[in-house]
């Protein structure tokens, strides 16, 4: 059992202490019996199950959390996918008792980790993404990060490192390397743009805990759905001619969400600005970035000729006149004619997200590419609204044909589907979604995922008195386990053997090999099989 009981020096001599605590001790949860313990309905039962319902010894881990270069981590930037993967991967580790160290830039969301290491200012922000000649390039306003994040798609360093790359680098570098242990668990939210920190920091326990882009590496990995993990795994292995092999420390773990988030105050949307969206419910909605690979001309196009109000909401865009409706995208400086029964919204926060998918007659995710999870999808079932997406990708796991919404082939498909969602139960569209992708639900997939890991470091390390190692890593079985099946094995009669109508069997030998023949009405024509066969051999 380790204990944490240090300082951690951040960016421009910011202090940040951090306070005493045990890691790695065992959280106790009660065994329950057995026959309860062991109804798995679903991935997210058989996960609890495994991670803590036969477990007393659940640990709490130590995490070491890495945030963006380009955003601090924050709830306000809620249009980026990466930075909520990141706030809520903080709100479920410390929900489940676990040490969060959170590495991000100033302006981070501070309640979010046990402790925080300013890794870069921002104003170092702003002199590497931001505009010229920004008028206060110090100012303490989170909110301003030197451009118009809301009008604009988010600025990255992918084509290459900038200066508030290297300071960052080498602050996470340098903490991390003094203070972690080696049962501490790194967390990367961006592969291989954040392998340089992994690479020289070498803890075993090194996690892509959220894969959703191309460009992941480490040896332990959950994907957004089984979509990119296949992606990945044939990418991994170019020159297999067949399948490839499976790996099994790849999870495939979605995305998840605070419910609450979507949970829609009337009287809120009554009042929003753009009007009248709780009165509306007859338009349809398109909300993600304005790029032709998310299906944004597809959607156009199919509204203009079926004559469907269409309301548009997302980054991405250079100029909007609503006079004329005409949309001039960031993409290419690509002129859009709107119809006159549609509408540019903009920039949409969680709040407001909620209300319009609420009151949408149906959301649009016709992603051209092969989507690897699409969170507007599942942020539109949360609020009880179908969707129209294609046939392909992480749709494929996310929307239930015909039941959460409708996965598209061709145009006339889409067509169809813009009459059929109609019919949908939007009540059960809700709570099948928020079932499979809260957090509360989706905490135990990750419980399973980070407790398997540490059997597999376990087997790495050996014990100092006997000298073995101690877990058999991928063969280990944990003794609550071995326990559990003892009990199961004592509540359950393996010896006798039971006709399927009930009727016990009995023993015959044939040939000195001992048989089992029922002795029920049943199986007397079986047992006169067998006679019959005897007397041949006897012949």
């Amino acid at each position: 059992m380790s204990v944490v009981s240090s300082n951690i020096v951040a960016a421009d001599n910011v202090v940040v202490d951090v306070t005493s605590v045990d890691v790695g001790a065992a959280v106790v949860s009660p065994v329950g019996d057995v026959p309860s313990s062991l109804k798995v309905d679903d991935i997210i039962s058989w996960c609890q199950a495994s991670a803590t319902a036969v477990s007393e010894n659940r640990r709490k881990f130590r995490f070491h959390v890495l945030g963006l270069v380009h955003l601090p981590v924050s709830r306000r930037f809620d249009a980026c996918a990466f930075t909520q993967k990141i706030v809520k991967m903080c709100l479920m580790l410390l929900s489940q008792g676990h040490y969060v160290i959170l590495y991000g830039a100033q302006g981070s969301d501070l309640d979010l980790c046990s402790t925080f290491v300013q890794t870069h200012t921002l104003r170092s922000i702003r002199e590497c993404f931001g505009n010229p000649n920004h008028p206060n390039l110090d100012n303490d306003d989170p909110d301003d990060l030197g451009y118009d994040w809301r009008k604009e798609t988010f600025r990255t360093d992918f084509d290459g490192p900038k200066q508030a790359t290297r300071d960052y680098y080498a602050m996470c570098i340098a903490n991390i390397y003094r203070y972690s242990k080696p049962d501490d668990i790194l967390l990367l939210s961006m592969g291989t743009h954040q392998k340089p920190i992994a690479d020289a920091v070498r803890l075993y326990m090194t996690v892509e805990p959220g894969i959703g882009y191309y460009g992941s590496y480490a040896d332990f990995r959950a994907f957004e759905s089984t979509a990119a993990y296949h992606y990945i795994l044939k990418a991994a292995n170019p020159k297999e001619y067949s399948f490839a092999d499976g790996k099994f420390y790849w999870r495939s773990i979605p995305n998840y969400y605070r419910v609450e988030d979507f949970d829609v105050d009337e009287a809120d949307a009554k009042a929003d600005p753009d009007g009248a969206i709780a009165n509306s419910g007859r338009y349809y909605l398109f909300m993600a970035r304005l790029i032709t690979r998310k299906g944004f001309h597809v959607v156009v196009d199919l509204c203009k000729r079926l004559k469907l109000p269409l309301w548009i909401c997302g980054q991405g865009y250079k100029s909007y006149d609503p006079k004329t409706h005409k949309l001039v995208l960031q993409e290419g400086n690509v002129e859009v004619q709107l119809a006159d029964n549609m509408r540019y919204l903009g920039y949409a926060d969680a709040k407001r997200r909620a209300m319009l998918m609420t009151h949408a007659r149906a959301t649009f995710c016709f992603t051209l590419f092969t989507e690897p999870f699409c969170g507007v999808n599942v942020e539109s079932q949360l609020c009880g609204t179908p969707v129209i997406t294609t046939n392909y990708g992480a749709f494929v796991d996310t929307v239930e044909q015909g039941k959460t919404g409708i996965r598209c082939d061709t145009m006339n498909d889409l067509a169809l589907a813009a009459v059929q969602v109609d019919s949908m139960d939007r009540e059960y569209i809700k709570q099948r979604a928020r079932r499979l992708y809260s957090l509360d639900s989706v905490k135990w997939m990750f419980e399973k995922f980070w407790q398997d890991l540490y059997d597999v470091y376990l087997s790495t390390v050996r014990d100092p008195a006997s000298g073995e190692l101690k877990s058999k890593g991928f063969s280990e079985i944990r003794p609550e386990v071995l326990e559990l099946v003892a009990k199961y094995r004592e509540s359950v009669d393996f010896d006798t053997v039971v006709a399927d109508d009930g009727e016990e069997e009995e023993e015959e030998v044939i040939d000195d090999k001992t048989v089992a023949v029922a002795t029920g009405p049943r199986y007397k024509s079986i047992s006169k099989t067998m006679a019959d066969a005897r007397k041949r051999k006897t012949k």
